[in-house]
């Protein structure tokens, strides 16, 4: 649990440290302020910073599912039939984890600002990032679902 806590922590602190990027990005993006010189620099500052953060929030989650998965393990540890289920309840989770990291949208969050600008608003990133978010929210309730079962 502590290292779920460690996540969620270093998802919180990396928040505090670049929420001035994204009230500019916002600012700009309103027409609020006119557009810097250094917009893009700190366009890309913001994206990639959203990336660390799904990172950290993915495996802070990730982290508080295998600690139920160890402590339902000490609960049936004596009985042979649970323990195997439990294995396989651990292979599935596991598996959902690396398709969850895998499917981060890492073209829109490592690419160049000009790719960024161009390709990820439009409606095939907005749609690329919509399948993305029913695929993880789907195997969030897998594994909550096969962890309580």
């Amino acid at each position: 649990m502590i290292l779920a806590l460690g996540f969620m922590l270093a998802n919180a602190v990396l928040c505090q440290l670049r929420i001035d990027l994204v009230y500019h990005v916002d600012a700009v993006r309103n027409g609020d302020i006119a557009q810097p010189p250094d917009f893009d620099r700190s366009l890309l500052k913001a994206v990639h910073a959203q990336l660390v953060n799904s990172i950290f929030c993915a495996l802070g989650i990730w982290a508080v599912k295998y600690n139920f998965l160890i402590f339902f393990y000490r609960l049936g540890s004596k009985v042979r039939r649970y323990r195997i289920a439990l294995w396989v309840v651990v292979a599935v989770t596991t598996a959902c984890l690396r398709v969850a990291l895998g499917t981060q949208d890492y073209l829109c969050t490592t690419s160049s600002i000009e790719f960024i600008t161009t390709n990820c608003g439009a409606s095939a990133g907005i749609k690329r990032q919509k399948n993305n978010t029913i695929v993880n929210t789907t195997l969030d309730v897998l594994t909550d679902v096969l962890s309580k079962c």
